[in-house]
């Protein structure tokens, strides 16, 4: 069984265990693969993270070595989360600079509520009316996530409707136009060659994984590529292979006859 994760935090951004201990314990759960994604520092208008998110060379540096060191054991691959701020994009393209990344994740975290602040739409921070109701607020979320997959830097979308931990009423979810939004969303997608992470840890919050499975299922329809990653922080929160054999069943279910793991930017194909 392919057994990879693909979205992994150390604490060089917002997770609980060093690059090594990751590893070290992917060896342990017999992971073939992990990816790490810390999160890329922000504007310091958006927020200021500090040394937090300052990956330097030295974190790459260690990365590196450690990809070395595990060789045999665990395929060590380096990639990023960019957390989407639209208006930035000319920051972005500085500070990443021209370093070879294995993978770039695209992810909105931060919307502008009415009062034109940023906002984390992921977290219930002040209620779905800060951003004018649930339509406006998805029509909005989702809008970023096609300027980002027009940024054209990206090569996967992270957690697609995590957002759902917000909802007081799912209803809104089998209405026709938001099935619309997803659907022509998926289109773009396609268009840009960009993929779909099927996250596991919508699993630990709600019944389905990240997006829903009749997304992945229309993904698999229109001939999205995908990946698969469990959006690991702290063990407290369930180990680094948490979901990841139900997200193949799951893919295996829907029709998916692979996944795609990206090295220096390349999808490789790995039968599910």
């Amino acid at each position: 069984m392919v057994r990879v994760n693909c979205h992994v935090h150390s604490n060089e951004s917002d997770g609980s265990l060093s690059p090594r201990e990751l590893l070290e314990r992917a060896v342990e759960e017999g992971l073939g693969c992990v990816c790490f994604t810390d999160h890329f520092r922000m504007p310091k208008e958006i927020r200021d993270y500090g040394e937090a998110r300052k990956h330097g060379d030295d974190y790459y540096d260690e990365l590196e070595k450690l990809r070395v060191e595990f060789a045999g054991k665990v395929d060590v691959l380096i990639g990023v989360e960019l957390d989407w701020v639209d208006g930035y994009e000319d920051w972005f393209l500085s500070e990443m600079g021209d370093r070879d990344y294995d993978f770039i994740l695209g992810a909105v975290h931060w919307l502008k509520n009415l009062d034109g602040d940023f906002s984390r739409p992921h977290f219930p921070t002040g209620g779905i009316e800060e951003f004018g109701g649930e339509r406006i607020f998805i029509e909005n979320y989702f809008g970023e996530i096609r300027k980002m997959i027009e940024f054209g830097r990206i090569d996967c979308v992270a957690h697609l409707d995590a957002f759902r931990k917000r909802l007081e009423d799912n209803g809104v979810l089998c209405e026709d136009w938001y099935k619309d939004l997803v659907v022509d969303l998926l289109r773009l997608m396609k268009e840009r060659e960009v993929v779909l992470e099927v996250n596991c840890a919508g699993w630990e919050v709600l019944d389905e994984c990240f997006p829903q499975r009749w997304i992945v299922e229309e993904a698999v329809r229109l001939g999205v590529g995908l990946t698969i990653g469990n959006d690991f922080h702290k063990l407290k929160f369930g180990r680094l292979d948490e979901g990841i054999d139900r997200a193949v069943e799951m893919l295996r279910e829907v029709g998916a006859q692979e996944i795609l793991v990206f090295r220096g930017r390349i999808g490789e194909r790995m039968k599910v």
